[in-house]
């Protein structure tokens, strides 16, 4: 064996052994040099490309890879692979028939392979019979739940209450229903991202009541405090429940929010207590009148027991004069309510008046009339005590101006042609006297004039204090003799009496100067004959005081011409006759001055000084107020501008309040003089301002609106009603004198500053309380929540105001 040979069988060798290890072996070389050598070598590589047209057939099979083109037909093996490829490709089919559900597939090609196939394939059979049953039975048991489930939805869906799932291990929210949303103030989704413990208010609330609904069937609390959203607290009774599955297990709870019928018990609650604890009597009665509930205050004050209460009609407790009222009483309190007074009776027969609210109310069907009864008597006693003060002067105890006016008022509406008469007494230099000897010693004077003037008038006639120190005498039914006899028989009276007899009353010797007026219907009104009577005083006492004087109507007298007064005045004014008097207002509990009062003085001459009581009632006669308060305002001005520190109020009269020409003078005497608004104030009479309501509110804002400010003056002495106190913006409410100079020994005084004070407060004013003269006076008035007080005890008017000191305060 030649090289040639011996290389060749060496690389045929390599390439069967690469065969056996599942190598793809290198082509031979051909060899040329010898021909069966050349032969050998093709037909080896043709079992080479054989060998590796298989492997690439077999590789991917046993990878699975079935698209792959068997072995050519030129290939010495292809035979076998072809065969195998083939039934491969059917099982193939086979299993992909029996994976969409085609059980008679068999395999009968493949020996034990078959068999396994087969068998696998008939329990497959078998198996989707039993889960095709299976299925049925869960799709009827599916409808059924459906229907359960959606029973359930429902009943959730329409429950009054809040409902959802606890999960009892995350604790989370699951399936509220929207009452629970609504309650709670979020959405669903929101609601699914809370815990339990997130709902409750009270965290250790929260853990002690998951700890026993965890341990109980069924739990139940009441009144937890649930937060919503917005932080807002409900009060809600929870109830819960477990339902138990077969993997979980879930608390079912129930919401039902009680925060309003919790409010409605505490007002029930609270409404038992007013009952029990009212001070008034309360009686529910049948629409028959029959009695079916009282408090305790019946019980006490009736003087029944609730029992024997109950077995009374309402009409029982009425006194024998009301019961015929009380039906109508009864028939409107059924259709819209009704406050009515009436007299009742105690178990004892005694009586007593009462106020009676009845109201028709209705609890469930039944329909019943709320009766709540305030005993009166008190308030009786007080309003009587209050008309008496509204028509009497509270330091003489004769009536007052007002209830004089309407009893002129009443003889001119009766259109007699009877002549009639009014005497105005004044008491000579009284305001000297008052000044010098002091306020007390004044008024115990001016209650001693009204004690003889009482004494020697008749029955018929009126006596009342007009203002100051002028009274005023109506004698109805007479002439101007008996009116002069009456004149002459009160001075006589005066001279005789204690008065100027007893050394020890008084230094002076006290005269009167009277004005008389006769008048019949012919005259307007009350204010004519009481200008007319003012009129002849005047008289009296330009001719030198102590004298009488009278006026009668288109007849020829002794007066002066109405155009020699009106010079007077209009001269005073022209000269400059007028002066301010400063009296200081002083705070009450500092002792401080926060603003003087300007008062009015006419000087007739050097040594006399007129006061306002003197002079103010014939300039409003004569229509001269206007001038005379432009020169008031003049005054304060000047004032305002000499002492830097003062803070002034004027007066102002009910003639000027509405003149739209001052109120303009003011405004731009402030902007020209460049003074600050808030030094000047301005007081007006009450009764001014509630003549004409409208005009003084719109004076008093304009004012106000540029820091002015307003004290309504002498309040308590012209109205017996406050309602009009509310629509008047005053920044101050000064209390009449006659209220307070006998504060310390008159009790129902004391009783009506009192109401007056929590009245006056409760509209957010200041109180002035003017005519103090004592520190008792002083005391009360602070004891009741007087602000500022003013009078002789803590400053006499002055023509200098004193404004850097404190004065004595308690």
């Amino acid at each position: 064996m030649n090289i040639e040979e011996r290389r060749l069988i060496n690389q045929i060798t390599e390439s069967l052994s690469q065969i056996l290890q599942g190598k793809i072996p290198a082509y031979l070389d051909p060899i040329s040099s010898s021909p069966v050598l050349d032969s050998l070598v093709r037909a080896f590589n043709e079992l080479i490309e054989s060998y590796a047209e298989i492997q690439s057939f077999i590789f991917p099979l046993s990878q699975g890879v079935l698209n792959v083109e068997p072995p050519k037909a030129k290939n010495i093996m292809a035979s076998p692979f072809k065969e195998l490829h083939s039934q491969l490709k059917t099982l193939i089919w086979q299993v992909e028939q029996v994976a969409k559900g085609d059980y008679n597939q068999r395999v009968h090609f493949m020996g034990d392979f078959s068999k396994t196939f087969n068998f696998l394939v008939e329990t497959l059979d078998r198996q989707r019979e039993l889960v095709k049953k299976h299925i049925n039975f869960l799709e009827l048991e599916k409808v059924r739940l459906q229907e359960s489930e959606e029973r359930y939805a429902l009943a959730v869906k329409h429950s009054p209450g809040g409902v959802c799932i606890i999960d009892p291990q995350t604790k989370r929210i699951l399936e509220p229903n929207v009452q629970l949303c609504n309650m709670l103030a979020y959405t669903e989704q929101e609601l699914t991202d809370l815990t339990f413990f997130e709902l409750y208010a009270d965290s250790k609330q929260a853990a002690s009541d998951l700890a026993n609904i965890i341990q109980q069937a069924l739990f139940a609390v009441n009144s937890r405090k649930l937060r919503k959203k917005n932080g807002e607290i409900i009060e809600a009774d929870v109830h819960t429940c477990w339902s138990l599955g077969i993997t979980n297990s879930f608390i079912i709870m129930n919401v039902e929010d009680v925060t309003e019928q919790n409010k409605a018990q505490q007002v029930l609650n609270k409404y038992r207590i007013l009952l029990e604890q009212a001070q008034d009597i309360i009686i529910f009665c049948g629409m028959d009148g029959q009695i079916l509930e009282t408090n305790k205050q019946a019980e006490r004050v009736y003087g029944y027991s609730s029992a024997e209460l109950q077995a009374l009609n309402i009409s029982e407790l009425v006194s024998a004069e009301e019961k015929q009222e009380l039906a109508k009483y009864i028939n409107v309190a059924r259709v819209k309510g009704i406050v009515y007074e009436s007299v009742h009776c105690r178990k004892d027969k005694s009586t007593f008046p009462v106020e009676i609210s009845s109201q028709l109310a209705t609890f469930g069907s039944e329909k019943v009339l709320v009766n709540v009864i305030r005993d009166i008597s008190e308030r009786k006693k007080i309003l009587q005590e209050l008309e008496y003060l509204n028509t009497h002067d509270s330091l003489t105890k004769v009536f007052n101006r007002t209830y004089l006016e309407e009893a002129i008022e009443k003889i001119i509406l009766a259109k007699s042609s009877v002549k009639n008469a009014l005497l105005i007494i004044d008491i000579d230099n009284f305001s000297i006297i008052n000044e010098a000897l002091g306020h007390k010693l004044g008024d115990q004077l001016l209650v001693d004039v009204a004690e003889l003037l009482r004494e020697n008038v008749r029955e018929q006639d009126i006596l009342a204090r007009i203002g100051g120190d002028e009274f005023g005498i109506l004698m109805p039914d007479v002439g101007l003799h008996e009116a002069k006899f009456l004149a002459a028989k009160l001075r006589q009276a005066l001279g005789k009496s204690k008065i100027n007899t007893a050394k020890s009353y008084l230094p002076y010797r006290i005269n009167i100067s009277v004005g008389i007026a006769i008048f019949d219907r012919k005259v307007l009104n009350a204010h004519e004959v009481i200008a007319l009577a003012s009129q002849a005083l005047f008289q009296s006492k330009t001719q030198g005081y102590n004298r009488v004087s009278w006026l009668v109507p288109n007849t020829k007298n002794n007066l002066p011409k109405v155009e020699e007064i009106m010079y007077f005045l209009a001269e005073a004014v022209e000269k400059e006759l007028f002066s301010l008097h400063f009296q200081p207002v002083v705070d009450i509990l500092t002792g401080e001055v926060i603003h003087h009062e300007g008062l009015l003085r006419l000087n007739e001459n050097e040594d006399i000084l007129l006061y306002p009581e003197n002079f103010i009632p014939l300039a409003e006669r004569f229509g001269l107020m206007p001038q005379i308060d432009s020169q008031v305002i003049k005054l304060a001005f000047a004032a305002l501008e000499k002492y830097p520190e003062l803070k002034l109020f004027i007066n102002l009269s009910g003639l000027s309040l509405g003149d739209e020409s001052l109120l303009d003078g003011i405004e731009k005497a402030i902007l020209r003089k460049g003074l600050q608004p808030s030094r000047l104030g301005f007081e007006i009479t009450e009764t001014a301002a509630v003549k004409d309501l409208v005009t003084a509110e719109r004076w008093i804002n304009r004012l106000k609106s540029i820091g002015c400010y307003f004290a309504l003056d002498d309040f308590g002495i012209g109205y017996s009603s406050f309602s009009y106190l509310q629509n008047l913006p005053v920044d101050f409410v000064k209390i009449d004198g006659s209220y307070i100079r006998e504060l310390d020994k008159n009790s129902k005084h004391r009783v009506f500053i009192q109401a007056m004070s929590m009245l006056i407060k409760s509209l957010d004013k200041k109180i002035i309380a003017e005519s103090v003269e004592n520190n008792t006076v002083l005391k009360i008035l602070k004891e009741n929540g007087v602000n500022y007080v003013q009078g002789h005890y803590l400053g006499k008017p002055e023509n200098v105001p004193v404004y850097r000191q404190k004065l004595k305060v308690i």
